[in-house]
C-alpha cells in the first residue's frame, strides 16, 4: 500500500475574529482544496484558532487526517479524542488520533503548543507555510529543519489588525429615552465571542466564518440568537466552581456607559451595547437572584468561592459596581408577557429592526 503524502498547513497566531474574507482563511481553503486533489493527509491539531480551523476544513472536504492532541495521560488523550471527534464531526475511517503526551504538567500552555508544533512539524513530508510572521515561533521551526521539503505556493504575507476592536460611545450622544430606562429592568448583556457560543460545535463555529463576510459572533449576533432561540445560554467562564450560569445587571444603559471599556485580560469589551431586558419582579419570580458580595480577606471565602450566588468583590476592580444577578442554568423566556422584555441596540437602525421582527419595545444607544 502506498502512504498518502502528508502536509503540515502552517500558520503563525492571527488577530482574533476573522471572517471568510480573511487572508489566511482564503489560502487555507485553497491549500486544503489541493491536498483533497493530490490525495495528501493533513496535519493538524486544537489550542488555536489557525488548527482549529484547519481541522474544520479537513472535516468538510473529507480528507485524511493526522489530528495531534496534547494531554497528560493516555486517560486525558481519550476524553480528549471523544471530545473533539463530536466537535468536528471527524470520520473515523478518515482520522489518525496522535497523542503528544506532556510529562511535565508545570509547563505552560504556550510550551505545550511548542511541543506539540515541533512534533507535527517534524513529521510531515511537506510544509507548506501560508501565513508566518517574521521571526516567530514557527518561522523558527521552519528555519530549523532546513532539509524539510517547503512549498510557498499558499504563502500571503502576515497582515496585523488594522482596526482596534474597542470602542466607546459618546455619552452625549446616547438618546434620552434609553438614558432615562430606570432600574425596572434587570439586562442580560451580551458581548462578542472569541470562538464557538456554548452548546455550539467548534465545526459550526468555524464553518460560519468562513461562510461569512464580516465576523459572525459579535454581540449583535449573539442577540439575535438570544431572540430567535427565547433563551440566553449559560456559560461557565469566570464563574465560581464551574457553574452554568446566566448574569443579569440592574445598571441602567447610562450607569453602564463607564464599565464598556476594553479587558485585555480576556481579549474582550466588558460589556457591549446589545442586552436583553426583563421587568426586575418578573426576573426574580423566575429564580434570578442578586449575587452577594464577599471580601477576598472574608474567612469564609472558600465556601463562597464555590457557591454560583457569591463573587469576590475584588482586588483592583470592585465587582459590586456591576449589580449583578444570577441564574443557574439556561433561562428561557419564551413564556415571559412581551411587555415584560425590552432589548437594547447600539444603533437606531439595529432596534427598529429587533422591534419589528419581535415585538419587543427595543431601545438604541444611539441614532
Amino acid at each position: 500500500m502506498t502512504l498518502k503524502p502528508t502536509v503540515a498547513i502552517l500558520l503563525s497566531r492571527q488577530p482574533l475574529r476573522p471572517c471568510g474574507q480573511t487572508g489566511w482563511i482564503r489560502q487555507s481553503q485553497a491549500a486544503v482544496r489541493r491536498l483533497k486533489e493530490d490525495d495528501c493527509t493533513l496535519l493538524s491539531s486544537v489550542g488555536m484558532s489557525t488548527w482549529e480551523m484547519l481541522t474544520t476544513l479537513a472535516s468538510l472536504y473529507q480528507i485524511p487526517l493526522k489530528f495531534y492532541l496534547p494531554a497528560v495521560s493516555h486517560e486525558d488523550f481519550l476524553q480528549k479524542k471523544a471530545y473533539y471527534r463530536t466537535q468536528f464531526d471527524l470520520a473515523d475511517p478518515l482520522t489518525e488520533y496522535i497523542p503528544v503526551i506532556i510529562e511535565n504538567r508545570n509547563k505552560t500552555k504556550e510550551e505545550i503548543w511548542a511541543q506539540r508544533d515541533k512534533r507535527l512539524i517534524d513529521e510531515a513530508d511537506l510544509l507548506l507555510p501560508v501565513s508566518i510572521k517574521e521571526s516567530g515561533h514557527i518561522s523558527d521551526l521552519i528555519k530549523a529543519c532546513p532539509e524539510k521539503k517547503v512549498s510557498f505556493d499558499y504563502k500571503i504575507d502576515y497582515e496585523f489588525r488594522d482596526t482596534p476592536l474597542a470602542y466607546e460611545i459618546d455619552r452625549g450622544r446616547i438618546k434620552a429615552e434609553t438614558a432615562a430606562l430606570a432600574e425596572q429592568y434587570l439586562i442580560h448583556w451580551t458581548r462578542t465571542a472569541n470562538t464557538a457560543w456554548p452548546e455550539e460545535r467548534l465545526l459550526d463555529y468555524y464553518r460560519d466564518i468562513l461562510e461569512s463576510e464580516e465576523y459572525p459572533r459579535s454581540a449583535r449576533a449573539t442577540l439575535l440568537r438570544i431572540l430567535t432561540d427565547k433563551k440566553i445560554y449559560a456559560s461557565k467562564k469566570n464563574m465560581p466552581a464551574r457553574t452554568a450560569t446566566v448574569s443579569f445587571s440592574a445598571l441602567s444603559p447610562l450607569e453602564l456607559l463607564p464599565h464598556m471599556k476594553w479587558r485585555a485580560r480576556y481579549r474582550q469589551m466588558a460589556f457591549e451595547p446589545y442586552g436583553l431586558g426583563i421587568k426586575k419582579e418578573t426576573a426574580l419570580s423566575r429564580g434570578v437572584v442578586p449575587v452577594g458580595y464577599y471580601d477576598r480577606l472574608d474567612s469564609r471565602k472558600k465556601e463562597y468561592a464555590r457557591d454560583w450566588r457569591y463573587q469576590s468583590t475584588g482586588r483592583i476592580t470592585d465587582w459590586r459596581n456591576e449589580k449583578e444577578y444570577r441564574f443557574k442554568g439556561d433561562f428561557c423566556f419564551d413564556g415571559i408577557a412581551t411587555d415584560d422584555l425590552i432589548v437594547v441596540c447600539r444603533y437606531g437602525k439595529e432596534a427598529r429592526m429587533v422591534e419589528t421582527a419581535t415585538g419587543i419595545k427595543t431601545y438604541s444607544f444611539t441614532d
